[in-house]
């Protein structure tokens, strides 16, 4: 009886320490994210093989470094992997050595204070007397995230980073426990939100693919195998492919985007205007025409296209421009801010910087020109009497129409602008 109930709790034993072995096989302190799949160049030409590259990280500190992410690749959407997989491999930075990166850093001097790694990013919190907290990305530079924290004044406290609810990295927040505030111990505890990714890699790909140019475009997908401990397993990118008669898939002619010029640009309407200047180089350069993809406001949109006809200049050389007019921005302009427009077709591209101005009433600043055309004075004058002059101006410009030209006028000669 004893035996038969020995062998029954051995069984028991061994049951339980095979499910324990079966969880830590699943259940793994990294957590990986398939964070981008891009196709290279895009579009590409109808028949060529694809190539691109595959982004992957993971959180979980060491345990991640020289770790891989096994991803399986559908570059032309047709529910099929292509073979074989590719194989992200992750490496994580370590410095061993120590240097002295700064003697005197951005924040006040103080004692018992903590220090975290938080975002990316190294913390000081708080100290004696201070309720403030102040963030680095190289040790160097120092930024004061807040002078003041609601937990206020305290030391002698405890920081930590840690993931509260385990759903992995994205949740993860930086606490603040306990501590000392005057003469008073404390047992609070409070938490900031925010996200860190501690390690990552990318994996180049080739693959021999047959695509058509109908349809024109098509969606390169890039999926952890199955069994990989991930967060966010899927990653997409959508490229165009090129008829094989398109001028751009000549083995013989090398497009360029020269050039980009803003010449108008107004918060008030967000038209941008400009020009192009476009070239080719090549034994296949003659009477083509570049359907050029304009950005006006650097927001990664489309906001439309111009067509740049290449021409022989007369010596060999093929060259061309184009303008385009009211092109509007889709991520909208605000008076007085900074825009970047980028004109691109294929792997080149050119881009231009301009402050958006407000032409809603004059000066219009850039976009309309004004000049004095003459300034007359009646010659029939003595000591004493008014001066009478007339003025005569002109602009020109999209805006020109009812402007108002402030001018100040000097009637003596004495270099002292008369009101």
């Amino acid at each position: 009886m004893k035996s038969s109930l020995f062998c029954s709790k051995a069984i028991q034993l061994f049951l339980v320490l095979i499910l324990f072995f079966m969880i830590l096989s699943v259940v793994s302190s990294q957590t990986y994210s398939v964070d981008g799949i891009t196709v290279n160049p895009d579009p590409i030409c109808e028949g060529a093989n694809i190539a691109g590259s595959v982004d992957c990280s993971c959180d979980g500190d060491d345990e991640c470094d020289n770790t891989n992410v096994n991803v399986d690749i559908d570059v032309d959407n047709d529910s099929v992997f292509e073979s074989p997989s590719v194989v992200c491999n992750v490496n994580c930075v370590c410095d061993r050595d120590w240097d002295k990166v700064t003697g005197a850093a951005g924040w006040p001097v103080r004692e018992e204070h903590t220090s975290v790694v938080f975002d990316d990013k190294m913390w000081v919190i708080g100290g004696e007397n201070f309720s403030d907290v102040w963030y680095s990305e190289n040790g160097v530079d120092w930024y004061e995230a807040t002078s003041n924290a609601p937990w206020g004044k305290r030391w002698h406290h405890t920081s930590v980073v840690f993931d509260s609810d385990g759903l992995g990295p994205e949740p993860e927040k930086m606490w603040v426990i306990g501590g000392q505030k005057s003469m008073h111990n404390l047992n609070d505890v409070w938490s900031f939100y925010g996200k860190s990714r501690f390690c990552q890699g990318t994996a180049a790909f080739g693959i021999a693919n047959n695509l058509s140019a109908s349809p024109p475009t098509y969606t390169a997908l890039a999926e952890a195998i199955s069994g990989t401990n991930c967060v966010n397993c899927r990653a997409t990118d959508t490229y165009d492919v090129l008829s094989i008669t398109d001028p751009a898939c000549s083995s013989n002619a090398t497009y360029l985007v020269d050039s980009i010029t803003v010449t108008k640009s107004c918060s008030d309407t967000s038209l941008v205007s400009g020009e192009v200047a476009c070239s080719c180089a090549g034994a296949d350069c003659a009477n083509q025409t570049l359907n050029i993809n304009l950005d006006v406001d650097n927001d990664g949109t489309n906001d439309g296209t111009v067509s740049c006809d290449v021409a022989d200049d007369g010596s060999g050389n093929f060259s061309g421009s184009a303008t385009f007019t009211n092109i509007n921005a889709s991520g909208g302009l605000t008076d007085g801010s900074s825009y970047t427009a980028v004109a691109s077709y294929l792997s080149s591209s050119a881009n231009s910087s301009y402050t958006a101005q407000d032409c809603s009433s004059p000066p219009i600043g850039g976009n309309d020109l004004c000049a004095i055309k003459s300034f007359s004075v009646d010659n029939a004058l003595n000591s004493s009497a008014p001066v009478n002059a007339s003025i005569q101006c002109a602009c020109s410009g999209i805006y020109s129409n009812l402007t108002s030209v402030d001018v100040d006028i000097d009637v003596d000669g004495a270099t002292v602008l008369s009101s």
